[in-house]
């Protein structure tokens, strides 16, 4: 990654908000909108008075909020975000019932590969300021890439390596993506994880190239989606957007940066008091 601090980011004001289907573990702020997926009142709203229900906000996530995960809660913070601003200059910063965005690593529990931080509830009480900011200084806090080999070989090893096909191809037909694109991505070598449901970024560009994963997501589900899966895999939807959304983020932080600067990524953190990793756990 380039090293040095950006400077062309203004202070920015920050909307935060929380993806969750249960009771959030991540640091507690008043001012956090928390999206709330299942039926409403899943979220005790005396606990949560800013709650959005995102079935309200995203109708077809109701039959398929399993497949999307927290991929619907996304969706969810773009149409809150454009229903209720006449303007987008300000950073929106993503978060889950159990993960979020820090500027530090924790040495003690850090995964060296997934580059993700763990820290128990009771370490987790005391971040709510530098976890949900109210203004910043630069609008991008990014988790930190990842190596993946190339994101092909990465989702046909993880996951049905057919799904990301399908994936690319509606964004070739969507003109989303050329061919030169798609081709791009499978070989594209890190993965920014969590891809727009974790992390800040300027609002204007989280609701331009959340609208593009809306998109496929909604004819992939619509046209192509008859499968049956276990319950990690069912979440299709969701590992497809998290790198689409990631090709997308790299090919504009390129465009507009002329690379990945160091000063936009932080790192991602998971509330887990029991401190660790396994495969099939890990879910934004």
């Amino acid at each position: 990654m380039i090293e040095f601090v950006d400077t062309i980011n203004a202070p920015s004001l920050v909307k935060n908000y929380c993806i969750a289907h249960t009771k959030p573990v991540i640091p507690f702020c008043e001012s956090t909108f928390n999206l709330e997926i299942g039926a409403e009142g899943t979220l005790n709203s005396r606990d949560f008075e800013n709650t959005i229900n995102c079935f309200n906000l995203i109708p077809f996530g109701k039959r398929f909020r399993r497949e999307l995960g927290s991929s619907l809660g996304s969706f969810a913070a773009r149409k809150h975000l454009l229903a209720s601003n006449d303007n987008l200059d300000f950073a929106i910063n993503i978060s889950t019932y159990r993960t979020f965005m820090l500027s530090n690593k924790r040495p003690k529990h850090f995964h060296k590969v997934l580059k993700l931080n763990f820290i128990t509830e009771r370490e987790s009480e005391v971040l709510a300021d530098l976890a949900l900011p109210s203004e910043v200084s630069c609008a991008w806090k990014l988790p930190m890439p990842i190596s993946v080999g190339t994101i092909e070989r990465n989702y046909a090893y993880c996951h049905h390596i057919e799904d990301l096909d399908l994936h690319l191809e509606i964004a070739i037909s969507e003109g989303i993506l050329t061919t030169a694109e798609s081709d791009e991505l499978r070989n594209t070598k890190i993965l920014l994880p969590g891809a727009l449901s974790v992390g800040m970024m300027p609002a204007q560009i989280f609701c331009d190239i959340n609208e593009k994963l809306e998109v496929i997501s909604r004819k992939f589900l619509d046209v192509f989606w008859a499968e049956q899966r276990d319950d990690y895999q069912i979440r299709a939807a969701n590992f497809c957007h998290e790198r689409l959304g990631s090709y997308l983020l790299e090919q504009h932080l390129r465009k507009t940066y002329g690379g990945l600067v160091s000063s936009h990524f932080g790192y991602w953190t998971r509330v887990d008091n029991d401190l660790s990793y396994s495969q099939g756990k890990m879910t934004t």
